[in-house]
């Protein structure tokens, strides 16, 4: 996308397969967050693994790698064309099994499942997703700063915002400002996206605009703009000049005239928020985090960790005016090692966050095979200095 935006114990009689979310005698499951919700899974009572809680997917998705590693069988399976943001659509499998599955002491099931190479695009610690409907008839509240997520109704002190919820899709109303331009519209609230992005039919001017590429999603690659917008406003709630990205997608999710855009979790994450699908009301409370943005528009291109399988970071986004493109860098390219430190030995999030302008960074890259060394400044692409 953009450049960049995914957990259960009963035997099923027709698979024994079976998932829970781990829980307690509370009525709270912990989640660990890095710009997607994970919540740790158990399947079969014996198989671990991490699944995304994203509402702006359909319903249960379970990654290939992930299915073949744990041998898993199913009998009802026919070939499908998913797509999602990105311009193209990818061939999946669907499952019409009956898979069960539990959320603290509530046991639902999904009849549709997809089988989808999620780590492909990203990163090696997703190995599922589970959609909007996971829970959908339960309120509950995502805590961004203490990581947890609670099932609970009680919303005093918040800021109510009623949406629209139909097609499997929530459509949460927001305002945007730049300059003297205000803009209103509706973007589906999609927890599996770490940004908010609008669409390309926004009609937003983005001559000054930075140009990217990102690995996108389901649909492929995809590219845009990123301009500093004014002013964000959720409810009552605003967000001042805040960083957002237009997409310029012909096809696919960020190409859809029907909707604005879609709300990620970098906007989200500003809030306390408790979403209520039956009443079709998304609390919001800003917390600690809530308009402390630092506008780091030096890190001029981001990544995933395959280190398990390539002993890389891929490259999945990056903007074109910087120089790090300009030295050579592109999508997709596999970092090896920076400044002669395997990535393998490196943590991506803290290396990702301490990240200062004007640093530079030796990188050793492969790509296609071959073996490339470039040395790139993190230098600011973006707004005033």
């Amino acid at each position: 996308m953009t450049k960049r935006q995914l957990n259960y114990f009963k035997t099923s009689s027709i698979l024994g397969l079976s998932i829970f979310f781990i829980s307690c005698a509370t009525k709270s499951i912990p989640i660990t967050y890095d710009g997607h919700i994970y919540v740790k899974t158990t399947i079969n009572d014996s198989i671990t693994g991490n699944f995304i809680y994203d509402t702006g997917a359909l319903d249960f998705y379970l990654d290939t790698t992930f299915v073949r590693k744990n041998k898993f069988q199913f009998d009802k399976k026919q070939i499908f064309e998913l797509g999602g943001v990105g311009s193209g659509t990818k061939t999946t499998q669907l499952v019409n099994d009956k898979i069960y599955y539990k959320v603290d002491k509530k046991y639902i099931h999904s009849r549709t499942t997809y089988l989808v190479g999620l780590k492909d695009f990203m990163g090696e610690n997703i190995d599922g997703i589970l959609g909007v409907k996971t829970l959908q008839n339960r309120p509950h509240k995502i805590d961004f700063i203490n990581k947890k997520l609670t099932f609970t109704d009680k919303h005093e002190n918040y800021d109510s915002i009623k949406f629209i919820y139909e097609g499997d899709k929530i459509y949460v109303p927001l305002h945007y400002t730049i300059g003297s331009q205000q803009y209103s519209g509706k973007f589906i609230l999609d927890l599996g996206s770490s940004i908010t992005v609008l669409n390309s039919t926004s009609g937003i001017n983005t001559a000054d605009g930075v140009s990217s590429l990102g690995a996108g999603g389901i649909g492929g690659e995809t590219k845009g703009k990123t301009l500093i917008f004014d002013a964000i406003q959720l409810g009552n709630q605003v967000i001042t000049d805040y960083v957002l990205d237009i997409s310029e997608d012909k096809a696919g999710a960020l190409a859809d005239a029907n909707y604005d855009g879609l709300l990620g979790t970098d906007i989200l994450d500003d809030f306390d928020i408790i979403l209520d699908l039956e009443q079709k009301v998304l609390y919001v409370k800003p917390n600690k985090k809530f308009n402390r943005h630092k506008k780091m528009l030096y890190k001029s291109f981001s990544y995933i960790d395959n280190t398990n399988t390539t002993g890389s970071w891929t490259v999945s986004y990056i903007y074109l005016n910087t120089d790090a493109y300009k030295k050579g860098l592109r999508l997709h390219d596999e970092i090896l090692e920076i400044d002669g430190v395997k990535v393998s030995k490196l943590k991506r999030v803290p290396f990702y966050k301490a990240l200062k302008l004007n640093q530079e960074l030796k990188l050793t890259l492969r790509r296609n095979g071959d073996t490339i060394k470039i040395n790139v400044i993190l230098d600011k692409f973006l707004g005033k200095n």
